[in-house]
């Protein structure tokens, strides 16, 4: 197959840089001339229950803070109780709410309104 020299960009808002890595390495593997271009790349560490995330001042509140969103998530979204993937996400947008923030954040329920419901 010629090169026809075309270029492909993706522009990201945000993303955690080990799903980054795996849109460059499909790219590479498909021989697509890829480029990713991101303004904020997220690691493990923020994620929000993360040993090495500095949202919580202690182990404790962390742990706390953990079960409270797990027992609350599970029931609100069974499958993902801590956001799509298990991503422990804290990205909000100001037009929405990605899925694999804690739904804690964004669903709703009969006994619960959420701070930033998703559309």
């Amino acid at each position: 197959m010629r090169s026809s020299g075309a270029k492909l960009f993706l522009v990201i808002v945000c993303g955690f840089e080990d799903a980054i890595a795996k849109i460059e390495a499909l790219g590479r593997e498909l021989l697509l001339p890829l480029r990713v271009f991101c303004s904020d790349r997220i690691s493990d560490s923020d994620k929000a229950f993360h040993p090495g995330a500095t949202v919580f001042e202690t182990d404790y509140d962390r742990g706390q803070a953990l079960q409270i969103a797990r027992e609350k998530g599970e029931a609100l979204e069974k499958k993902w109780p801590l956001g799509h993937g298990d991503c422990q996400s804290l990205v909000i947008f100001f037009s929405n709410c990605p899925n694999n923030t804690l739904p804690i954040f964004y669903k709703a329920a009969s006994d619960w309104k959420p701070l930033f419901v998703r559309r």
